[in-house]
Order: C-alpha cells, then sequence, then structure tokens
C-alpha cells in the first residue's frame, strides 16, 4: 500500500476483509489443490485492496493527495507569525499577547468548517496563489476566490461572537 492510504486504512483491515469474502464465497470456490485456493484468495484480497484504493483515491472529498495537516500547518504559521512579531515587540508582555492571540486564532480556525479553513491556510499560511490553492482543492479559481472570501468572512463573525480581533483586517 502506498504511504497516503496508510493512514486510511490497515493492512490487518485489508487481510481481515478479504477473510470475510473468502468466508461469504467459500461455496463458490471450484477449485480442488492449494496453488488454486491461494490464487483465489490473492484475487479476493486484489479485489479488496482496488476496493480501498478506488474509495480514498477515487473521490474528491476523501482523496489522500489532498489532505493537509492541520497542526502542522498552524505550528509552522504560529513560527512564522511569532517571529514577526516578536521581531516588531519591545517587552514580554507584549509577546505573551501576541502568543495568546494566535492561540485564539488558531481555535477560531478550527471552529470553522473543513473548506474555509483548508483555503485560509493554504493562501493565507502557505502563500499559496488563488491558481495553486484551486489547483490542491480541485476546484476552479474563480470558486477558490469566493470561498476564500467566505472562509474570511465567517473567521471574521467568530471573532466578532466572541472578542475582536486584528487578524481578519
Amino acid at each position: 500500500m502506498g504511504s497516503g492510504l496508510k493512514g486510511k486504512c490497515d493492512p490487518s483491515d485489508i487481510v481481515q476483509q478479504s477473510l470475510m469474502e473468502a468466508w461469504r464465497s467459500a461455496a463458490a470456490f471450484r477449485g480442488s489443490t492449494e496453488a488454486e485456493r491461494t490464487a483465489w484468495l490473492r484475487q479476493i484480497v486484489s479485489h479488496v485492496l482496488a476496493h480501498e484504493i478506488r474509495r480514498y483515491r477515487g473521490t474528491m472529498k476523501r482523496d489522500v493527495g489532498r489532505e493537509l495537516s492541520i497542526e502542522k500547518s498552524l505550528a509552522q504559521s504560529s513560527q512564522r507569525l511569532s517571529a514577526v512579531l516578536a521581531s516588531e515587540l519591545t517587552s514580554p508582555s507584549q509577546q505573551v499577547a501576541k502568543r495568546e492571540q494566535l492561540v485564539h486564532l488558531a481555535d477560531k480556525l478550527e471552529e470553522l468548517p473543513a473548506d474555509y479553513r483548508e483555503v485560509i491556510l493554504l493562501r493565507n499560511v502557505e502563500g499559496l496563489s488563488h491558481a495553486e490553492v484551486a489547483e490542491r482543492m480541485g476546484r476552479k479559481e474563480g470558486a477558490v476566490r469566493m470561498l476564500w472570501v467566505r472562509a474570511l468572512q465567517s473567521l471574521r463573525e467568530h471573532f466578532s461572537a466572541g472578542q475582536g480581533d486584528s487578524f481578519c483586517s
């Protein structure tokens, strides 16, 4: 299995599903030798594995190639933002206040729908162009632009519902 699929299904799950299929279709087995039984089992494993590959690579929403580690992206963006903010700050109390704002921003991002969070992370954190984000998300560029605008608006609303913040300006 490829590394992208390993995060979705475990090899033991493939084996278990294959054995269940073999048990269900045992009456249909027409072979008489061990080699024929092995070939029959290989065919079942191949079928189950192909089904899992189609399940996760053949659909846009579950495509493992589109997955991003939110924790990794947020950690990287926090480090970049902290470096920029730390260079502009003059006192330790200001640094602590900015770190709290970053944590608050990360919490608010977690509250957003997955598409909104993804477009904000790709566009604002990773710094990708609208075209690159569109390619990564499997959408048209115009759709990504509108999604990004709606995501930023939703983020602003999340902040205004709690306490105001200057990150969404």
